[in-house]
């Protein structure tokens, strides 16, 4: 008897879909960080059983998703400050120069190439 087939791209989504709503909203509803950490920690061991006991693995995750997903995740940081900046606009009616600031050191991480700083950082011999 063959068991359900585990979509990994699926979980890699529900993940990303976690991050980004609870790092968006979290100037409003600070505990909702810790709430999505407790929840992913649940996700993970539940996602962990499936896999070993009910489900059926019938393709591959390639390299090139992962790393996609990590890329997406980097910008989990992009939504924390479009939150915040969001959360003073509507009830504050002003924005910080404070969450300007932070909006700004984001995109300049995010534009920056890290992989190759950090190769040329610490060279990897192989």
């Amino acid at each position: 008897m063959e068991g359900i087939p585990y979509k990994a791209a699926n979980r890699y989504a529900d993940v990303i879909r976690t991050m980004w709503f609870a790092f968006f909203f979290a100037k409003l509803i600070p505990v909702g960080i810790f709430f999505s950490l407790i929840s992913l920690i649940f996700y993970y061991w539940v996602d962990k059983y499936n896999l070993l006991k009910r489900c059926t693995v019938k393709t591959e995750v390639c390299e090139d998703l992962s790393a996609m997903m990590i890329t997406y995740l980097e910008f989990t940081l992009v939504f924390f400050a479009l939150g915040s900046i969001m959360t003073d606009l509507l009830m504050f009616e002003n924005i910080s120069n404070l969450n300007i600031t932070i909006l700004c050191i984001v995109i300049v991480y995010n534009l920056l190439p890290l992989e190759k700083i950090n190769e040329a950082m610490f060279p990897i011999n192989r």
